[in-house]
């Protein structure tokens, strides 16, 4: 059911468009979404460009939405203990209409989604699939879209710890299994073959991250702060936490126990305001 919606005309919104009637969609999930773009005057929307509705628990919408990009096939359910609760709405991006996300496009660029819409954004193994240049147009796209109080929760490959697997002449040797094949460190390091022999070029890994990097990488993004955590065996992927704004030691830990795997220890970054 891919951007299947259902309109209804608003009479009050802050959103600027050019045409008479404003209209409120619901996805076919849904996900409620205004419709600011394109709109014929006195007839339904000619296009469209959906951005979070946030509404009271009384209206019958949850108070906060986040942006699942890179969705794929997964689901709220397959996100964090944070995000798996009905204090939540999940609002679904990729590049593939395969996994039928609410919204088709790049993560490089989003206009679908409005500034400032979404309370956070998670993003489970999408960055190393951007080329190295690419990657400041994510964050950038990121922090444009998050309130001014939002967060990211992003995961990706740890290569320090995939290159300690190759040191030891490992390459080829399964580190972990999916319901495909198993995963070895060379497809950490360069892309799940079979995914790509299949016609999934997008799938392939173009950069990659250690600790140390991705923390510089958010904070010269200009994330306010961040937490990172390196789950280590047999996962061997890095989580990172980044926020709009500072938040205090105890408010990143509530945050990390809930959107952060168990497994591991979280290390808190900060740093000057710039």
């Amino acid at each position: 059911m891919q951007n299947r919606f259902f309109f209804f005309p608003l009479e009050k919104t802050n959103h600027k468009i050019e045409c008479g009637t404003v209209w409120l969609a619901l996805t076919a999930r849904g996900a409620p979404v205004i419709v600011t773009h394109r709109c014929r005057p006195g007839g339904r929307p000619a296009g469209f460009l959906p951005a979070p509705l946030h509404s009271s628990p009384a209206q019958g919408f949850p108070m906060k939405v986040f942006l699942h990009v890179g969705c794929g096939a997964s689901r709220q359910d397959q996100t964090t203990r944070g995000f798996n609760t009905p204090e939540w709405r999940e609002l679904r991006l990729d590049i593939d209409k395969s996994g039928a996300p609410d919204i088709i496009g790049s993560m490089t660029d989003m206009p679908a989604v409005a500034d400032q819409s979404v309370d956070a954004i998670f993003s489970s193994h999408n960055v190393e699939h951007l080329a190295p240049h690419e990657v400041p147009l994510a964050l950038a796209e990121f922090r444009r879209v998050l309130k001014p109080d939002g967060f990211a929760v992003i995961t990706c490959p740890d290569l320090q710890a995939i290159c300690a697997l190759v040191a030891q002449d490992t390459l080829h040797e399964p580190i972990y299994s999916t319901v495909k094949k198993p995963i070895t460190a060379l497809d950490v390091l360069y892309g799940f073959r079979v995914a790509m022999a299949e016609g999934g070029s997008f799938m392939a890994h173009r950069c990659g991250f250690t600790q140390s990097v991705m923390v510089h990488t958010l904070r010269q993004a200009g994330f306010a702060m961040a937490a990172t955590k390196r789950r280590g065996e047999p996962m061997y992927d890095l989580w990172a936490l980044a926020a709009m704004r500072p938040f205090s030691g105890d408010e990143m830990q509530s945050l990390v126990s809930v959107h952060f795997p168990i497994q591991g220890e979280a290390n808190l970054w900060s740093w000057p305001a710039a």
